[in-house]
C-alpha cells in the first residue's frame, strides 16, 4: 500500500498506523460505550459497521490492481479478466452502497447547516479524490511503481534483472 501512494515511512510506522485506523473505532467505541443502554449499543455499531464499510474499497482497489498486474504477479499468477471484472463490480458496489449512505448523512448534515454540509462535502471530496487516486492514479499508467525517465522510457528501479519477484529482482523495488 505505501509504494501504490507513494509514501516513505519505517515498516513498524507503516504497520502501527494501519494497525491504530483498524482498531481504534472499535477501542474508542468499547471505552466510551460501556454502561450504554442496548439501543445505543446497537447504534454504534452500526456507525462502526459505516466506518468498516468507507475503509473496504481502500483495501480492495489496491489488491485488485495489483492482482492483476503482470508486472507485480508474474504472467502465471496474474488475476484473469473474469475475476478483475467480478471483483471491480463488488468494489463498485461496495463504493455504491458507500454512496447511498453519504447522501442520507448529506441530508442529515443539510438539517444541521451550512457547517455541516461544509464538512460532509469536505468528507466526500477526499473520499473520492482519494479512492479515483487508488483507481486511476500513477500506478494505473505504465505498471505499478514504474518511473519513467525524460524520454518517456520506463526506468528501472532497484534490483537485478528484469525485476519482477520471480526474476531475481527486489520486489519491494517494484512497489516503489
Amino acid at each position: 500500500m505505501a509504494g501504490l501512494l507513494r509514501l516513505r515511512a519505517p515498516a513498524w510506522a507503516r504497520v502501527a498506523g494501519a494497525r491504530a485506523l483498524a482498531v481504534a473505532p472499535t477501542l474508542l467505541l468499547a471505552t466510551t460505550m460501556k454502561d450504554a443502554p442496548g439501543a445505543a449499543l446497537d447504534a454504534a455499531a452500526q456507525a462502526l459497521n459505516v466506518v468498516q464499510a468507507v475503509q473496504l474499497p481502500f483495501a480492495l482497489i489496491p489488491l485488485i490492481r495489483l492482482t492483476a498486474s503482470k508486472r507485480v504477479m508474474g504472467g502465471a499468477h496474474v488475476a484473469g479478466s473474469a475475476l478483475v471484472a467480478a471483483a471491480s463490480a463488488a468494489a463498485a458496489a461496495v463504493l455504491a452502497c458507500n454512496a447511498g449512505v453519504a447522501l442520507q448523512l448529506w441530508a442529515a448534515a443539510a438539517a444541521r447547516g451550512p457547517p455541516a454540509v461544509a464538512a460532509a462535502c469536505c468528507f466526500a471530496g477526499c473520499y473520492v479524490g482519494l479512492a479515483g487516486y487508488l483507481a486511476f492514479g500513477p500506478a494505473a499508467n505504465g505498471g505499478v511503481g514504474a518511473a519513467r525517465n525524460g524520454s518517456g522510457r520506463r526506468r528501472r528501479r532497484g534490483g537485478r534483472g528484469e525485476g519482477g519477484i520471480g526474476g531475481g529482482g527486489n520486489a519491494e523495488a517494484l512497489l516503489l
